[in-house]
């Protein structure tokens, strides 16, 4: 799986790793400290959410949504393989993008497809803060989309009120579909009322028990 896991040498703040790990940034918080006895650490002394790291919780998250309860130390094991260069880490064990389960229930499941999610997610983040400008002469200097003056604020905002994404684009009919995605990624950092978002399917493949 190293391909898939070393494309992306970035790391993100909580609030923002929450929103592509689909997980409760509080949450996620207690899980590095209770659970995986992690010290805060980077500027400010908060942690900073890698690629590997934000999978880690991603798959955790579907694999408990699709009835599989984890214990403190299969979640422990999990994590360091995931984010080290380990092979096996107690019951688990990869090899490429296949992800192995030893014990009463083996699995095995394909982390491609969660992972590829992933990058989309990043690559799209990214790509967003780039189509964003902040200059004195243009509203004092709020972020607006490059060669307009329309504020991110605003876009976000009626992502945030429920207004449709057909509706936005109506009404901003010069803003590309990339800055629509970016815009309503940004809202989904503080996620307003209604129901949170689905966990990602995951794709088992064949397994073979043990003998």
């Amino acid at each position: 799986m190293s391909h898939i896991l070393g494309r992306l040498e970035v790391d993100f703040e909580t609030r923002v790793a929450a929103v592509m790990a689909e997980q409760n940034p509080k949450q996620m918080r207690q899980e590095l400290t209770r659970v995986l006895h992690l010290s805060p650490g980077g500027l400010g002394h908060r942690h900073r959410f890698g690629f590997r790291e934000i999978l880690y919780f991603r798959l955790k998250s579907a694999l408990e949504a699709q009835g599989t309860q984890l214990s403190q130390e299969d979640r422990q094991a999990l994590f360091t393989l995931l984010t080290t260069r380990s092979r096996e880490q107690g019951c688990w064990s990869r090899s490429g993008s296949h992800l192995s389960r030893r014990g009463p229930v083996p699995m095995t499941l394909d982390l491609s497809g969660i992972a590829r999610a992933i990058q989309s997610a990043v690559r799209e983040l990214i790509a967003g803060q780039k189509l964003l400008e902040s200059r004195p002469d243009v509203l004092s200097g709020v972020p607006v989309f490059k060669g307009t003056r329309v504020p991110l604020a605003q876009v976000v905002g009626q992502f945030r009120a429920g207004v449709s994404r057909l509706e936005i684009a109506e009404d901003y009919p010069h803003l590309p579909e990339e800055a629509l995605s970016y815009a309503a990624r940004q809202a989904a950092l503080s996620p307003g009322p209604g129901r949170p978002p689905s966990a990602p399917i995951l794709k088992r493949c064949s397994v073979t028990h043990e003998r």
